[in-house]
C-alpha cells in the first residue's frame, strides 16, 4: 500500500498522459477523415459547377427512309455541361484552313446547358445525295474543349456512324475519351475503323 501511496500521483499522471495522447490521436484520425470528406465534397461541387469529366459528342441517326442523316448530341458523364457550343465541318470541303473558310463551311450548334443523359435531336445534315461523309467537330463547354471525328456512311439504306472524341488538351495520356461505331459500320480486314 505504501508503494501505491508513494507512486499513486505519478501513476495517475502517467495514465492521464496516455489517455490524453490517445484522445489526440483519435481526434487527428477523425479530423483527417473529415478533411478527406470535405475535399471530396469540394471536388464534387466544383464538378457540378464546371462539368467535371463529362463531355458530349455528335452522332447521326436515320429518321426517315431515304432522308439525310439526322444529327443528335449525346451527353456522356455524371455532371451537367454548361455553355456548350459545337462547330461541325467537313475537312475535305475546306479549300484552305483560314478563319473565313472555316466559318463559311461550318455548322454551329449553340446548345447552352446539357443535363446528364440528354440526347438532343438537332436536325438533318444535308448530304445532297452523297452516301458517306467525314466530319470534324470542335466542342467547347465550361470544362474544356474537345475534338471529334465523325464518319457517316449509308449502309443498306440506314445511316451508320463511327465516333472518336478526345480532349483538345489531353495531359492524361489516356488517348480518346470515346471511340465507338454502330453495329454494321464498315471496318477494315483487321477490324479497325479507317479514321480519316
Amino acid at each position: 500500500m505504501k508503494w501505491l501511496a508513494d507512486n499513486g500521483p505519478t501513476i495517475l499522471v502517467f495514465v492521464g498522459a496516455i489517455l490524453g495522447a490517445a484522445g489526440v490521436l483519435w481526434s487527428s484520425v477523425q479530423s483527417a477523415e473529415k478533411d478527406r470528406e470535405i475535399a471530396r465534397l469540394n471536388a464534387e461541387i466544383q464538378s457540378q459547377i464546371t462539368g467535371g469529366d463529362s463531355f458530349c459528342y455528335v452522332r447521326t441517326t436515320s429518321v426517315k427512309p431515304g432522308g439525310d442523316p439526322v444529327i443528335v448530341v449525346i451527353h456522356k458523364g455524371k455532371f451537367p455541361l454548361y455553355d456548350v457550343q459545337i462547330r461541325i465541318w467537313e475537312p475535305a470541303q475546306l479549300k484552305s484552313f483560314s478563319y473565313d473558310e472555316l466559318m463559311r463551311s461550318s455548322t454551329i450548334l449553340n446548345l447552352g446547358n446539357l443535363s446528364p443523359g440528354v440526347v438532343a435531336l438537332q436536325g438533318p445534315y444535308k448530304l445532297n445525295g452523297r452516301s458517306e461523309v467525314a466530319l470534324a467537330a470542335q466542342i467547347t463547354a465550361r470544362n474544356g474543349s474537345f475534338q471529334q471525328t465523325l464518319l457517316v456512311k449509308k449502309v443498306k439504306g440506314e445511316w451508320l456512324s463511327a465516333v472518336k472524341v478526345s480532349k483538345l488538351v489531353d495531359e492524361s495520356g489516356k488517348g480518346p475519351l470515346l471511340e465507338e461505331a454502330d453495329n454494321g459500320f464498315p471496318r477494315g480486314t483487321d477490324g479497325a475503323i479507317a479514321w480519316k
